[in-house]
């Protein structure tokens, strides 16, 4: 790897090589674009969790009880949340956390964020202080964000609502954190769009919980999963290829766009053009009328062309507003059927609390009046023993009242863009009659003879000259940006081809490290697990390939749980992870794990942290302390039966 990087060229000069532009116009090329040649990525910075604190009041049947959390987190390693019952708390805590980190909330319930009045959470980043402090006032965070070296130091960064709060988090993480956006591009309305992907996305590699279904990141889907698994990896070039990606789709564009403005001129050379105006203006010379007649022709000729770009832009736009009803319409048959799923389990829920049993369905044993007394004072089935689990009403109700306040809005949404569509349609319509009348007067203007045909040349000396200037504009732009395509799609294919030569040892490496972590966390069969710098990967066990999308979800849990942690020790070799090391696992135990098993997952985590002891996690779980072999009670919030943790 050492002679190979040897003997590169430095980045503008290969891109000099391969264009076989001067390497100055190169940088300027590549400055105009903001594309840095970036063959090293930063250090890892780490992020810790320092105190969390929150409080307000629960409002239950109508009764007000105030509350208060408070926890001091400064260490790394392994701190437990833990519940003998759901529903108490355990996830909020980390989902408040998150919201403090983020400047946006992810999964808290209405209820909760209702019930949260005042929330401070303290972190280190970078050896750095950061202080997180807001009032919540009808849902809107409003607070204060200070950062700096110590707290006398600090500097206050002041919001005002979840936008504000986003942004002033954005500007801070990604500078302390030594992070830059990652540059993307999309296409919306038929059109690439430019945009970047900031601190929110970078956020979803420290989140494992029931709602992550991707390698690292929240959601499958899109390319945002390689991007940042290969920024956080901190794979040389990477930002470099992604910015010249980007500017390479946005200039291909602008220069299809031009081709077709030019086919939109009937394909003709622009000498051709030229060759037809002289004919015109030869012949209008001849011609030398220019009576009532031919007016009436050029008007009806500029109008016809008015209308047909009329007809076109409506046609368009038609076409548009029948693909956003098609989404609305099924964004309204989700909602209703979310609202429907929660009615109908709300209705199965209570007409099973109702059954009361005279027998075992099995065996046709006579229940016992002393286990249905048994079911009312301990909460014990009476059938079969099993713990019932109650479900606060409140709860059910608040998701049901949200589920169909985004019904409301959804419907809301699907009408207007079906009234839309209609308008679009009645006018587009319009316009076409008009068109068509236009026409027939065109046809009665053509018999006019002489001067009507003086007229057309007219209109035709005018189309021409317009054409002609179009022509040019478009020619002369073409020309202009032809060497900044030339130059920024070599950069995208020499940063690629770097990047795919750096990747090869790192991923390598990575990729082994994974392999480790994941036997460690049980996966006993596991032969190699290898990942791809596309953030696909391959897993290999009990002799037969398995992808991402094979796996069981608590083999999922695990290798993501091992990708989050090999992100940076896998390639501490070669001093490229960048992946901060704060690790939050909410309900590993929902992801269809036997007991046993998830013992031996967290014992392996505590294991993991006196090998890594530069890693932070918390992890939020239904069980006791017990279960947290490893971990002292000191690092461990746990509530018993019947109780909450805040």
């Amino acid at each position: 790897m050492t002679d190979r990087r040897a003997k590169e060229l430095p980045f503008p000069k290969a891109v000099s090589a391969a264009t076989g532009c001067s390497v100055k116009e190169v940088n300027e090329i590549l400055a105009q674009y903001s594309i840095e040649p970036a063959g090293t990525a930063p250090s890892a910075r780490p992020l810790r969790v320092v105190r969390i604190a929150f409080s307000g009041q629960k409002e239950i049947n109508s009764e007000f009880e105030p509350f208060s959390f408070e926890w001091e987190v400064d260490r790394n390693g392994v701190w437990g949340i833990l519940a003998a019952e759901n529903l108490v708390g355990k996830s909020s805590i980390l989902q408040i956390v998150l919201w403090a980190l983020r400047g946006r909330y992810k999964s808290l319930t209405a209820t909760v964020r209702n019930w949260i009045e005042h929330v401070d959470v303290t972190f280190r980043v970078d050896g750095r202080f950061l202080r997180v402090e807001f009032d919540v006032e009808d849902g809107e965070p409003l607070g204060v964000v200070r950062y700096g070296s110590s707290p006398d130091t600090a500097t206050d960064r002041v919001f005002d609502g979840t936008e504000e709060f986003q942004d002033v988090m954005q500007e801070i993480m990604l500078s302390a954190l030594g992070l830059e956006p990652i540059p993307a591009s999309q296409v919306a309305a038929g059109r690439i769009v430019p945009y970047d992907d900031g601190w929110a996305a970078y956020t979803g590699a420290f989140l494992t919980d029931a709602e992550s279904d991707a390698i690292i990141g929240e959601n499958v889907g899109g390319d945002l999963i390689q991007r940042l698994l290969q920024v956080y990896i901190g794979i040389p070039w990477v930002r470099t290829y992604f910015q010249a990606k980007r500017h390479t789709r946005l200039l291909e564009q602008d220069s299809a766009a031009r081709r077709r403005k030019l086919q939109g001129l009937g394909g003709r050379s622009l000498d051709d053009l030229e060759a037809e105006l002289m004919e015109i203006n030869a012949k209008l010379q001849e011609e030398g009328a220019n009576n009532l007649a031919s007016q009436q022709l050029n008007s009806a000729r500029t109008e016809r062309d008015d209308l047909t770009t009329r007809v076109q832009a409506l046609s368009n736009s038609l076409t548009d507003a029948k693909d956003t009803a098609a989404t609305c319409r099924q964004s309204r048959i989700v909602a209703e059927q979310v609202v429907n799923a929660l009615a109908e389990e709300s209705a199965a829920s209570h007409f099973f609390g109702l059954l009361k049993p005279h027998s075992c369905p099995r065996c046709s044993a006579k229940i016992e009046a002393v286990r249905f007394k048994k079911e009312q004072e301990d909460n014990e089935c009476s059938v079969c023993a099993e713990k019932l689990v109650k479900v606060d009403p409140k709860e059910l109700e608040a998701e049901r009242a949200q589920a169909e306040e985004r019904l409301k809005d959804a419907k809301k949404t699907d009408r207007d863009a079906e009234r839309f569509v209609k308008r679009l349609e009645t006018k587009l319509q319009e316009s076409r009659n008009r068109l068509n009348d236009v026409g027939l007067t065109l046809n009665q203007l053509a018999a006019a003879g002489t001067a009507a045909d003086a007229g057309i040349l007219q209109s035709e000396r005018d189309h021409l000259e317009g054409m002609i200037q179009a022509a040019t504009a478009i020619l002369e732009a073409e020309n202009d940006s032809a060497n900044d395509l030339l130059v920024v799609r070599a950069a995208r294919d020499e940063a690629e081809h770097r990047v795919k030569q750096a990747s090869i040892e790192i991923m390598a490496e990575v990729s082994s490290e994974v392999t480790r972590l994941c036997k460690g966390l049980g996966i006993r069969d596991v032969e190699s697990v290898t990942l791809k710098r596309n953030a696909h990967v391959d897993v290999v066990k009990g002799g037969s390939l398995s992808k991402w999308k094979d796996l069981s979800p608590g083999e999922k849990l695990r290798l993501r749980i091992a990708t989050v942690i090999a992100l940076s020790r896998g390639a501490q070799s070669l001093g490229m992870g960048r992946h901060p090391g704060l690790l939050l696992i909410d309900s590993p135990g929902r992801e269809e794990i036997q007991p046993e098993h998830l013992h031996e997952i967290i014992s392996e985590l505590v294991k993991l942290t006196a090998d890594y002891p530069d890693y932070q996690m918390f992890i939020s779980m239904t069980g006791v302390p017990s279960d947290l072999d490893g971990v002292p009670s000191s690092r461990i919030r746990y509530a018993e039966k019947g109780s909450s943790l805040w």
